[in-house]
């Protein structure tokens, strides 16, 4: 039963997903075309690392959990940016009860990625890599290259991640900067907007932790499927999001 749940919720995404890139077409729709092009870009630098430099799809674990901060990152200043006009003009009083809000869902968010980032290192600290050093720290030497030859940094985690972030710094700009609609969302529901993607994406996180460990690099297949749903899974998220 839990299987066909499954099944279902995963064919429901990729359905989504292609209704999503549909809206491709709309004209006047350039800007989600050029987010859509960005967001399959950067995640699909996991798969090519995965596929064509044997990184172990464990990695894909702390790769997901980088990103959550980054979404935190700039729902801070879309909060700010919200909070700063009320009844179409700058108002310092909003802008101070947006800076409020902020500081409570920096402090929120963070702890809740505090605890996350905490389990998976001391989960990943307890199996160990080819070399012999447990994940948690193999990967840190992975995103932090500790040369700066240029293959080295790019055959590295350190692309996926800024990757990852250039995605969401464009769709920042596009989607949020560039939308004139953007002052209809309120600052509690800018405020709390990230959590329901969050929630998912760390439960399927610790999911794929037990997944990725058991399986080892026998594992590679199910990485790939896990990264196209989440790519399905995101351009469905964006869609909705720009025709709310």
């Amino acid at each position: 039963m839990c299987y066909d749940i499954a099944m279902r919720k995963i064919i429901s995404v990729i359905l989504n997903a292609l209704q999503g890139l549909i809206y491709i077409t709309v004209p006047g729709q350039k800007r989600y075309s050029i987010s859509i092009i960005m967001l399959i870009a950067a995640n699909s630098i996991p798969a090519w690392g995965i596929i064509f430099y044997e990184w172990n799809p464990v990695y894909l674990l702390i790769i997901y959990w980088i990103e959550s901060g980054i979404i935190g990152l700039f729902n801070v200043f879309k909060m700010l940016i919200i909070s700063s006009r009320f009844s179409g003009k700058f108002s310092p009083f909003s802008l101070m009860g947006g800076l409020f809000l902020s500081a409570f869902f920096t402090v929120h968010y963070g702890g809740f990625m505090a605890v996350h980032g905490i389990f998976l290192g001391v989960f990943l600290s307890g199996f160990q890599d080819a070399a012999g050093d447990p994940f948690s720290f193999s990967f840190v030497r992975e995103i932090l290259p500790h040369t700066t030859d240029p293959m080295t940094i790019t055959k590295s985690g350190f692309m996926a991640v800024i990757g990852l972030f250039i995605s969401h710094l464009f769709s920042f700009i596009l989607n949020f900067l560039m939308n004139k609609r953007k002052y209809e969302t309120s600052l509690p529901g800018q405020m709390i907007r990230p959590y329901k993607r969050i929630v998912i994406m760390h439960l399927t996180i610790i999911l794929g932790a037990f997944i990725f460990l058991g399986l080892g690099r026998n594992s590679i297949f199910i990485a790939i499927l896990w990264i196209f749903i989440k790519i399905c899974a995101d351009i469905y998220a964006l869609s909705k999001d720009l025709r709310r």
